[in-house]
């Protein structure tokens, strides 16, 4: 009988191990912030990016490339420099 109780105890603190250690691994995994929002850089305002915007950068999950979004100060979110220009030109 005290051999059963042990073995079992020793299966729960074991099993308790596993979940902290699988909890451990998913906090590591997971990002703390997938964009970043930022001032318009030099460039961006030779190519006409008024001061006052600013810009949404969110990275794809494969790293390839890196989604930029313009927003205004009224709000309004346009995906490209272009459209920036055409909508406030």
């Amino acid at each position: 009988m005290p051999n059963a109780f042990v073995s079992e105890v020793l299966n729960a603190v074991k099993a308790a191990q596993r979940i902290q250690m699988l909890s451990t691994l998913t906090l590591a995994v997971r990002p703390v912030s997938r964009y970043q929002l930022r001032a318009p850089n030099s460039i961006e305002i030779a190519n006409g990016i008024p001061l006052d915007f600013i810009i949404k950068e969110i990275p794809r999950l494969d790293g390839s490339r890196v989604d930029r979004y313009f927003i205004a100060r009224s709000g309004k979110v346009l995906r490209s420099t272009r459209a920036v220009l055409r909508a406030f030109a």
